[in-house]
């Protein structure tokens, strides 16, 4: 006698093995697929006896595959189960308009499956699966219908991956529920940041000058426009005097310079003093660190002040100089650096993912860029204070272990506060 065929329609993996291991205890074949697309071609070339279809899945859903084939007349005959976690009698309206059969619940029992196969006349109705032939209590009593008895590992094969599907979906709403509380978090610490830097920047920031107040007596300032008006005129008188005598007045003025040169290089052996250099600070950074933290800010606060208060004037560079880590990890779990005695050819990454991803702001939050610019503002353009970015160098030869690498990178890893005088 030729075995009976079901078909099973469901894009979930776990639901199919779990209901093709109940209808296999029917000695019924099972053949399945993960859409209705599938489904429609397969039926094009085979005429199972009967059909379980899913309701919801990606592109056509079951009711409109159901409403297709009870249309095409070589089919239609072919019945048709409906199993959802869907409940209500407008799922149960619908899936009758459609054409089903009947419904079943996604968690159905053995004894569902064992009662719509015989409705159907799928499986004999005296004829158990895997359990002794029935038997009646008189003669002409109704015959017991057995539902087929699983065993322990049965059960736990139907189970299991049930189990690991929900896993998956569990670590994976974990995950994004997470990812989002890190992303409040970080904006959280980083506006507070920010306000604490703004108010560090605020004190250590020296209030403006007094204006000079104006002189008391007038006599003081009718002399002071007597003298600028007999400035202005004795600077009309040179301009207008002829080019020999403007010639005559640089040669005069080169002699005179060049005596005080002379003069002032007899004199230096015995009377200069070497200045002191103008301050330099570097502060080394870890991996992972951001380069400007609240306390970097302020450091660079309190360095900029020093260069105000001794009359610096030229270009304070704040060097932000990047290292290459040698890491191992991968995008979606997170890198972290390589063990030391690992060959740097081993490393899945040099580089500095976190430096990479950080937005601008990060980069550069807006207390350093306020701190930048009072100070430019403040001196008018005598320190200049700009930020830069470069990259490190002085790393080992590829055969160097992952130690010797990442300590290269630690130490070309820094932040450096330089300041270079303008030339007069």
């Amino acid at each position: 006698m030729t075995a009976k065929r079901a078909l099973i329609v469901d894009d979930s993996k776990s639901a199919r093995v779990v209901l093709s291991r109940l209808l296999e205890k029917h000695n019924l074949e099972v053949e399945t697929r993960e859409s209705a697309e599938g489904a429609l071609e397969y039926l094009e070339q085979h005429r199972p006896d009967v059909i379980f279809m899913d309701h919801v899945m990606p592109g056509m859903d079951g009711l409109s595959a159901v409403q297709l084939i009870k249309k095409d007349p070589g089919i239609a005959s072919i019945p048709i189960l409906m199993y959802t976690s869907q409940e209500g009698a407008i799922y149960a309206d619908a899936a009758k308009a459609s054409g089903a059969d009947g419904i079943l619940p996604k968690q159905m029992s053995p004894s569902d499956i064992t009662d719509v196969l015989i409705r159907l006349k799928v499986i004999p109705a005296r004829t158990p699966v895997s359990a002794p032939a029935a038997t009646t209590a008189a003669e002409g009593a109704p015959a017991v219908v057995v539902a087929p008895v699983l065993s322990a590992a049965d059960i736990r094969a139907s189970v299991e991956p049930l189990v690991r599907e929900q896993a998956v979906e569990l670590r994976r709403h974990l995950t994004a529920s997470l990812d989002g509380l890190s992303i409040k978090v970080a904006a959280d610490i980083a506006r507070q940041i920010e306000n604490a830097a703004a108010d560090v920047v605020r004190r250590l920031t020296p209030p403006p000058p007094e204006p000079v107040r104006p002189p008391s007596r007038p006599w003081l300032l009718i002399c002071a426009l007597f003298l600028a008006l007999g400035g202005a005129a004795a600077l009309g008188m040179l301009v207008l005097r002829g080019q020999n005598e403007r010639v005559g007045l640089r040669a005069t003025v080169d002699r005179q310079a060049a005596a005080l040169t002379a003069a002032l290089a007899a004199a230096a052996p015995a009377a200069s003093v070497p200045s002191a250099p103008w301050p330099t600070e570097r502060h080394q950074l870890g991996y992972g660190e951001a380069p400007f933290t609240a306390a970097r800010v302020a450091q660079l606060a309190s360095w900029l002040n020093t260069l105000e208060q001794r009359g610096f004037v030229g270009t304070a560079r704040v060097v932000v100089s990047v290292a290459d880590y040698c890491l191992t990890g991968n995008p979606g779990d997170g890198y972290e650096v390589a063990p030391s005695d690992m060959p740097v050819s081993g490393c899945d990454l040099r580089g500095s993912p976190a430096d990479e991803i950080r937005t601008s702001i990060q980069r550069e939050p807006p207390a350093l860029n306020a701190l930048v610019s009072a100070i430019t503002e403040r001196t008018h353009g005598e320190i200049d204070a700009r930020v830069a970015y470069a990259k490190a160098s002085g790393y080992p030869a590829t055969g160097a272990s992952a130690g010797q690498w990442n300590a290269a990178a630690i130490k070309g890893h820094y932040v450096e506060f330089v300041a270079q005088p303008r030339n007069p």
